[in-house]
């Protein structure tokens, strides 16, 4: 079955989105053809990525309503939720709802979106929720953050220990 055509006006701009994305990737892969500004980092790339892709499920048109219609049924020790279908998809556009989102209400990963949304542990899902679109406060590759982390010596054998030197190579 082929896939739905997306909401509007998120179906245009994630599609845009992750258009530029692409252009991005090709021109790392051929300088010749570099947009302008030159190429990009492909963690940065990765990240335009997500952020493009969490901002269109977010909206109002697909699931930026869906906590709304989200009932638990069970928190701990993880949660279950169930959604209202019916009214989510009365109170989800402000038409008929689309058939992609019709769709996606009936997939399997949209329960485990609910019990992200009851019991989040997804910071970056949180940050562009949020409107923080940063790399570095967004990105999870080391380039980001490695200039903050703290060096820390812990010894791992008391004082006066000799089985270190003893597995050392003889020279």
């Amino acid at each position: 079955t082929p896939m739905p055509t997306l909401p509007e006006p998120q179906g245009t701009e994630v599609t845009q989105e992750l258009r530029k994305c692409l252009q991005l990737l090709y021109s790392r892969r051929n300088p010749r053809e570099c947009l302008p500004g030159g190429p990009r980092d492909l963690n940065t790339i990765d990240v335009d990525i997500r952020v493009a892709m969490i901002k269109f499920f977010m909206s109002d048109n697909v699931l930026g309503k869906y906590k709304q219609h989200l009932r638990i049924v069970k928190l701990f020790p993880r949660p279950i939720t169930f959604l209202n279908r019916a009214a989510f998809l009365r109170n989800c556009s402000t038409g008929k709802p689309s058939l992609f989102l019709q769709r996606l209400v009936d997939t399997t990963c949209l329960q485990a979106f609910g019990e992200s949304e009851v019991a989040p542990n997804n910071t970056v899902i949180q940050r562009i929720a949020t409107g923080t679109t940063d790399q570095t406060l967004i990105g999870d590759k080391l380039i980001w953050f490695s200039d903050q982390v703290e060096f820390t010596e812990h010894n791992i054998c008391a004082a006066g220990n000799t089985l270190g030197i003893e597995m050392l190579p003889h020279t």
